[in-house]
């Protein structure tokens, strides 16, 4: 079971959950019977649990999974990019690296694919670069798709 303190080691949120993530914008993942929605800073059930997963929220988006498929929802609770991808990262730097059919590209916020399905592998966006792999080779990209291969 999992619940939440505060710094002082006072219960906030009650150990009712199956599992919990960090806050991040104010939403905290927590599963309860097998499906994970959001809580906010005052415990209080935000984004019902619907999710089979769901992973923090950066720049105002979480990646959340639903029947072995990715998409993203808003600090509201709403769907705004749909059930597409086989798997997602978070966003970071306005990037999220998206898999489908075993190849990575990356969107934007609104859902556009920027950075065609090219990589084999990558660990997403950390300070203005994306760490690749293609052709078993790895470099890296910019946020416009530019390759840094040696």
């Amino acid at each position: 079971m999992a619940g939440f303190i505060d710094r002082q080691g006072q219960w906030v949120v009650p150990c009712r959950y199956e599992s919990a993530g960090h806050f991040s914008q104010g939403r905290a993942m927590v599963e309860q019977e097998g499906l994970c929605g959001f809580i906010n800073i005052n415990g209080e059930l935000y984004i019902p649990p619907r999710f089979d997963f769901a992973y923090p929220f950066a720049e105002g988006l979480a990646a959340v999974e639903r029947d072995n498929f990715t998409g993203f929802v808003n600090l509201e609770g709403q769907l705004v990019i749909p059930f597409h991808y086989d798997f997602a990262t978070g966003f970071a730097g306005g990037r999220a690296a998206v898999e489908k059919e075993g190849r990575f590209g990356f969107i934007n916020p609104q859902g556009e694919l920027v950075i065609p399905y090219l990589y084999e592998d990558t660990y997403g966006f950390w300070n203005g670069l994306a760490e690749v792999v293609y052709q078993d080779q790895r470099g890296y990209i910019n946020a416009q798709g530019k390759e840094y291969f040696s």
